[in-house]
């Protein structure tokens, strides 16, 4: 039994050398992909404020976190963010 686990895991190494999955293979990435058994540079470090890795949703003054710019808050007469005065 301990030959043929040992036979098994030569021939994984062996063909884990022959075909190589790209795609990123560092942990500490938010896209990180445990099958990848080469890095093509696709890594992404940076989530946006949603938590989307690589995303663009950027949180506005009032504390809305999306990607319409649309509906922006603005600051009153007050000078108050999201006031209505």
């Amino acid at each position: 039994m301990i030959h043929l686990y040992k036979f098994l895991l030569t021939l994984t190494i062996f063909f884990s050398f022959l075909y190589s999955y790209p795609g990123c293979d560092d942990p500490s990435a938010c896209n990180y992909d445990v099958a990848a058994t080469s890095n093509d540079g696709s890594c992404i470090y940076v989530q946006d404020c949603a938590g989307t890795c690589g995303g663009t949703a950027t949180e506005d003054n009032c504390g809305t976190c999306d990607t319409d710019a649309a509906n922006d808050c603005a600051a009153d007469c007050a000078g108050e963010w999201g006031g209505t005065a």
